[in-house]
């Protein structure tokens, strides 16, 4: 019932506003938000590689178990590039990369990930990193940049 009247009130207030609003639904996740913490880029960084590569101090560890949300927000301009955060290394949050096309002028770009994450050999600690790369080999540059992470907390992250 609470997803159908979030979704009702959303497309409301989308219509209200003209926003044109697309809808899909292809899994659900669960889990009790109870911690949030970001994590930063205060310098600019700039790519040309077309093979993705991570984001320096965009990388961490976090002890959560069930759905992680994250939201990555900044500031680019150049050529368009893909954007995705891997958990442990290998599963990509979900939607997968995302593609930021900010152009010549500083452009604000946000994009939003989850993923449901389970104790592996009996740890709830995950490493997470935010990659990204040109999708032209031209160069793309992002000012600032942030991640802030929503999760639940795990139980077994160690001493």
């Amino acid at each position: 019932m609470k997803k159908v009247v979030l979704v009702g009130l959303a497309l409301a207030i989308g219509a209200a506003a003209g926003i044109p609003m697309a809808l899909a639904v292809s899994g659900s996740g669960a889990g009790r938000l109870q911690t949030q913490g970001y994590l930063d880029r205060g310098t600019a960084i700039s790519t040309t590689s077309k093979t993705f590569s991570t984001i320096t101090d965009l990388t961490g560890s976090l002890c959560a178990k069930n759905e992680v949300f994250a939201t990555v927000r900044g500031n680019a301009q150049g050529a368009a590039f893909a954007l995705r955060i891997l958990m442990d290394g290998g599963p990509i949050m979900e939607v997968g990369p995302v593609y930021v096309y900010p152009g010549t002028s500083a452009t604000l770009f946000t994009a939003a990930f989850v993923i449901t994450a389970g104790t592996f050999e009996g740890s709830d600690l995950h490493g997470f990193e935010v990659q990204w790369r040109s999708l032209s080999g031209s160069t793309s540059t992002i000012q600032r940049v942030m991640v802030n992470y929503q999760f639940e907390n795990g139980t077994s992250c160690g001493p």
